[in-house]
């Protein structure tokens, strides 16, 4: 019998960007589980943490602002499954 592996990653799940990780993953046959906050679907912002890692929401990216600013786009409700 062959042993079992497993691995484990969390991180924000229903982004936008995480379209990717799935399309890898049944690339490679792995499964997984996304814990997904309903609340959330369909929303499309950009947060930007200060250096003292207070976020807060802004119109866009500002490429002349040293703060980290990331987009926090989650999928739809419609594309879920």
């Amino acid at each position: 019998m062959v042993p079992h592996k497993y691995f484990t990653i969390s991180f924000d799940d229903g982004l936008e960007q995480d379209k990717k990780l799935i399309k890898l993953m049944k690339q490679y046959g792995i499964s997984g589980t996304f814990n997904l906050n309903t609340g959330l679907f369909g929303q499309r912002r950009w947060l930007e943490c200060s250096k003292d890692f207070r976020y807060q929401e802004v119109e866009q990216k500002n490429p002349e602002n040293d703060s980290f600013t990331y987009e926090d786009f989650r999928i739809p409700a419609d594309e879920i499954a």
